[in-house]
């Protein structure tokens, strides 16, 4: 969630000025967009976590009876706890792979500018959206989760590429300049980022 929210800024501080987004309300969103992924985190022997990690997450069945099993209701959940203002409700509500049929016909470039955002980060690192929705459909390859139809996740794929076109001729740099190392940087100073 830190390197989609430091991609976010990136784009925000970017954009060329006829896009004017709050950077503010754009990072809180990113910061949270994911929180609810926690609950379908295989604790036990996902090789994405140490094992400090590992032990951590075995309180998500305590997270799962909270606020039930479904990864989108959880962050919601979670995001109005933590009374974050209504556009970041809204952000978070709108944005994500099963909404880019809507997204690329928008004129919210909060919506556009945030999806395309996650769209550049895989669990390793930035990648383009071509290597994001290819990690995914290998990812979910086999599962019952709705991203294991690879036809439709290819469909979504084309989707994310019409959305980099259009935030690529609102941004003052090529997207292709984003790459882990500016993203980083800026990650880990959002490390103490007040919601």
């Amino acid at each position: 969630m830190y390197r989609v929210a430091a991609i976010a800024r990136i784009l925000v501080e970017s954009l060329k000025t006829e896009v004017i987004l709050d950077i503010d309300l754009v990072t809180k969103a990113m910061l949270l967009h994911d929180m609810g992924n926690i609950i379908k985190s295989p604790a036990a022997n996902d090789v994405l976590y140490t094992e400090q990690e590992r032990k951590e997450l075995r309180k998500v069945e305590e997270l799962i009876t909270k606020y039930g099993n479904d990864e989108h209701t959880v962050t919601m959940t979670i995001a109005r706890e933590l009374n974050v203002p209504d556009k970041v409700l809204y952000i978070l509500e709108h944005i994500g792979s099963s909404m880019l049929h809507l997204t690329v016909d928008l004129n919210d470039w909060y919506i556009k500018l945030c999806s395309y955002s996650d769209f550049r980060v895989s669990p390793t690192g930035v990648v383009s959206v071509e290597e994001r929705f290819d990690e995914v459909i290998r990812r979910y390859a086999g599962s019952q989760h709705a991203l294991a139809d690879a036809e439709k996740t290819e469909k979504k794929k084309q989707l994310a590429l019409i959305l980099e076109k259009q935030i690529q001729d609102v941004c003052n740099i090529s997207l292709n300049e984003i790459d882990i190392g500016k993203v980083d940087k800026i990650a880990k100073e959002l490390e103490d980022y007040c919601l």
